[in-house]
């Protein structure tokens, strides 16, 4: 039961970071596309 417990707050500590990531580079690829494009963005 020990092992299980580290486990999941393990997966737990890594998939939120990496869900904010994801999210940030999503929001970054948006700016950075509008910004080529020269026009304004509604993000």
């Amino acid at each position: 039961n020990r092992i299980t417990t580290e486990n999941a707050t393990i997966a737990e500590i890594i998939t939120v970071p990496i869900d904010q990531f994801l999210t940030v580079i999503s929001g970054t690829n948006i700016f950075i596309n509008c910004e080529m494009r020269e026009e304004r963005c509604e993000i």
